[in-house]
C-alpha cells in the first residue's frame, strides 16, 4: 500500500516547523507573482526540493531550508507552489496563498492587498512594420 503524504491547506504554518528553517530557495523570481500557495512536505534531507511525485501538475517556485525532524527520521518543509489555474483572473486569492514579498524563512506569510488584488494586464498594440 502506497504511503501518503498528508499537507496543511492553509496559509498558517506550525510555529515549531518555521522556527527550524534556516533558508529559503526561490526557484523561480517570486516578485512576478501576487500570490503563491503554501504546503508543507515531507523529506529526509534539510535541503533537497521536493519529490517530482508531490509536485504532479504543480509549479514549484520555492521551498525552505531546514525543517524539524518529525517521525520517521523525516523533516516537515514548506514549498512554494503554483497550480495550472494560477493566477485567478479576479480579486481574491486561494486559503493556502500569500504574498511572496512576505515570506521569510522562520516567519509566516502574510495576505496582504496586492495578494487581494487581480490587476487586469495591459493590451499592448502591435507596431505596424
Amino acid at each position: 500500500m502506497a504511503r501518503k503524504f498528508s499537507r496543511v491547506e492553509t496559509h498558517l504554518v506550525d510555529p515549531l516547523v518555521l522556527k527550524s528553517e534556516i533558508g529559503l530557495v526561490w526557484k523561480l523570481n517570486p516578485t512576478l507573482y501576487r500570490y503563491v500557495r503554501v504546503g508543507l512536505f515531507a523529506t529526509s534531507h534539510y535541503e533537497r526540493e521536493p519529490p517530482k511525485t508531490l509536485l504532479r501538475e504543480r509549479t514549484l517556485v520555492g521551498y525552505t531550508v531546514g525543517g524539524v525532524r518529525t517521525a520517521f527520521r523525516t523533516r516537515a518543509r514548506r514549498m512554494f507552489y503554483l497550480l495550472p489555474g494560477d493566477p485567478w483572473e479576479f480579486d481574491g486569492c486561494p486559503s493556502e496563498g500569500v504574498d511572496p514579498t512576505t515570506v521569510e524563512a522562520g516567519k509566516q506569510g502574510q495576505r496582504t492587498a496586492r495578494a487581494e488584488k487581480y490587476v487586469r494586464p495591459k493590451k499592448v498594440k502591435a507596431v505596424p512594420k
